[in-house]
């Protein structure tokens, strides 16, 4: 089932929005998109960037289907790594027909070292960095990858080819509709409510002690509020971790519904590598005067920073207010965003430039321009190394 409030929490962390203004027309109500946006800035300034995607994954990985999970009526169980899944992995075997286990690609690797197989993983990073880190950890097992005997694989446009090696490409489909700020965990928990499932629970997804959070992640325990307080279904916390709003307590024995049948999914479309290649190539032709005007102005730029002329104050504050420009139509930020997969310009937009830094303004002007322009070098190459492999 769809849910207007989980569209609007998908919507902000999204990236596609400068403010909350920007949403008041299509918001279910203001005081969800109050909380959504203040939970927006406050643990993520502004800008989350999981959709951004630099190193142009997009055209690497294989053709797959788009779709939704089809939970109906199960007891959907996301399952992580936290000290709270070893004590109750007795549990999770005794009861393991009786749940629909839904996981990362590490938890799929600690429910194997238990002899359990989850039926679905989701593959989602909150920043490229973290997609990087998730390869490297691929390659040190030795190209053995945990994901190969799962049932279903669930991922992002821009999810790595490399870490779905060895994985039947027809059991991969891409998560629609787009995932819950990156956060994997989030994302789970909203596509069992959007998936019909009777309740979702926790385990293993600890995120501290009962009474001593970890502050490194609030803003993961705030956004499971927050996405709970949105659901209909019961949201039951089985582990023994940080105390989250709208999540009761719970056993593993109590949570366990009906037998569960194997998880089925709900295609919606199919993107292939060329369409995806077409989409980038657009995007790079409507950028262009973009590009052209960013290569010219990085040179002033680069000649403040080098002291080769002065006074510049005036022209580097001109380059800045067309900075801030570029953002001010949605059309164009998106294509900026997601085309070249930046993130300095973007949070430029948010945060704007502080006129006082005077000569040193070269410094957020030329790290916004160079990004720019390399970026478009880097996905110019990109397509065209892709249209030649088609």
């Amino acid at each position: 089932m769809t849910s207007p409030v989980l569209d609007l929490i998908d919507r902000v962390g999204s990236d596609a929005y400068l403010s909350a203004s920007e949403l008041d027309a299509g918001a279910p109500s203001a005081t969800w998109l109050d909380r959504a946006w203040r939970l927006y800035e406050e643990e993520h300034d502004g800008f989350v960037g999981a959709t951004l995607d630099p190193l142009c994954w997009r055209l690497e990985a294989p053709a797959v289907a788009i779709g939704r999970p089809d939970f109906d009526g199960r007891s959907v169980l996301v399952v992580g790594t936290g000290p709270s899944l070893g004590a109750q992995a007795p549990q999770l075997v005794a009861h393991r027909d009786r749940l629909c286990l839904v996981t990362s690609p590490r938890g799929a690797e600690l429910l194997g070292d238990h002899g359990l197989a989850p039926d679905l993983v989701i593959v989602e990073h909150q920043a490229p960095v973290d997609a990087r880190l998730s390869t490297r950890h691929v390659a040190d097992r030795g190209g053995h990858n945990p994901l190969a005997g799962v049932p279903l694989v669930a991922i992002t446009p821009h999810t790595p080819a490399a870490l779905l090696g060895g994985v039947d490409p027809g059991r991969v489909f891409v998560l629609d509709p787009a995932p819950t700020w990156g956060n994997w965990i989030a994302t789970a928990v909203a596509a069992a409510a959007r998936g019909g499932a009777a309740r979702v629970g926790l385990v293993g997804i600890d995120l501290g002690r009962p009474h001593q959070p970890d502050p490194s992640a609030a803003a993961t325990i705030r956004l499971l509020s927050l996405v709970a307080d949105a659901m209909t279904i019961p949201c039951v916390d089985c582990g023994t971790g940080a105390f989250k709003e709208g999540w009761g307590r719970g056993t593993i024995d109590d949570f366990a519904g009906r037998c569960a049948r194997p998880l089925t999914i709900t295609t919606t479309g199919h993107v292939d590598v060329r369409t995806r290649r077409d989409a980038v190539a657009d995007g790079l032709s409507r950028l262009q005067p973009v590009i052209a005007w960013a290569r010219g102005e990085r040179a002033v730029a680069e000649a403040a920073r080098d002291g080769r002329a002065w006074p510049l104050e005036g022209p580097l504050m001109e380059i800045a207010a067309e900075l801030d420009r570029l953002g001010v139509r949605p059309t164009r930020r998106r294509d900026i965003q997601e085309t070249l997969g930046v993130a300095f310009a973007p949070r430029l937009w948010r945060t704007g430039v502080d006129a006082a830094l005077g000569p040193a303004l070269w410094r957020p002007v030329l790290l916004a321009l160079d990004e720019m322009v390399r970026q478009a070098d880097h996905v110019t190459r990109a397509v065209a190394r892709r249209a030649h492999a088609c």
